[in-house]
């Protein structure tokens, strides 16, 4: 049986749905059969990412939740437009504001339906003819409700935060007031590390042990770099640049090239301890 991962931070600007998509594909580079589910459906970004050929044909996670269409139907298939060897389907959330705004002003008990919806939705997924080797859900931050339904449904969650004082304080009191009651593995993400901070390893495993002493939890993972950030930058700059130009710029997605080698470097670690687990 396939399993569940969730991506979550205490607020937005961690990097999570950068991390989510990069995670996935690095998996199906690998051989793996992914699913990825935007969840995010307030502030939904994977769109972003995706050709924008294949978002005007399919039907978005939204519809599955307020209308009867079927999770399958909203799936797109990205394994040729990334090259990988595995299967890389993805189902994204409407960035439409009326959607959004329909969505997100449901009652508590229309999003507590949402929880067996999902459920019932990534046994699906990891059934014929699907097969998920691993179901990602991409989930929006903070404590809500999307996110409880998202990460209830989790092995394993990852815990994205940037490392200053109100990321660390406000991630530690989710991690104790949600997290550790629903039970999933909790695996925490440093993102955006200064880098001066990695010149060695020792400058890493001092400011990993002030991380897990901070959290008082597990093992942190391989930090990834300041150089994520710089690159994300770069390609907001690009973004700009193709709507004066009226090209269609998607984001790119960093593990299929080898110019992000650092950032590649240490999700590559971390992959490989998910791999391992």
């Amino acid at each position: 049986m396939g399993k569940t991962i969730v991506t979550h931070s205490y607020k937005g600007g961690t990097g999570k749905t950068l991390f989510t998509m990069n995670l996935a594909a690095l998996l199906a580079l690998k051989g793996y059969r992914v699913v990825v589910l935007d969840m995010d459906l307030s502030a939904p970004s994977i769109h972003s990412f995706i050709p924008r050929e294949m978002l005007d044909v399919f039907p978005k996670v939204n519809d599955s939740l307020l209308k009867d269409v079927s999770i399958q139907d909203t799936l797109m298939d990205l394994s040729e437009y990334i090259n990988c060897s595995g299967k890389l389907w993805i189902g994204v959330s409407s960035n439409k504001t009326e959607d959004i705004l329909r969505i997100t002003r449901r009652t508590a008990k229309e999003f507590n339906q949402d929880a067996s919806k999902l459920f019932n939705w990534i046994s699906t997924l990891k059934s014929n003819p699907y097969n998920a080797d691993f179901v990602v859900i991409d989930t929006s931050p903070g404590i809500t409700f999307t996110s409880i339904n998202s990460i209830a449904t989790a092995d394993i969650a990852y815990i994205l935060f940037r490392v200053l004082e109100a990321d660390i304080a406000g991630t530690k009191e989710m991690l104790d007031g949600l997290h550790t009651k629903l039970g999933c593995e909790i695996r925490l993400v440093p993102n955006q590390v200064p880098e001066s901070y990695l010149h060695n390893e020792e400058s890493r495993q001092g400011i990993r042990e002030v991380l897990e002493q901070s959290f008082e939890i597990g093992v942190i993972q391989d930090l990834l770099l300041d150089t994520m950030i710089l690159q994300e930058l770069d390609i907001s700059r690009n973004e700009i640049q193709s709507l004066l130009d009226k090209s269609d710029q998607r984001r790119k997605i960093f593990v299929t090239s080898n110019k992000y080698s650092a950032f590649n470097e240490a999700l590559e670690l971390l992959c490989n301890k998910l791999l391992e687990s």
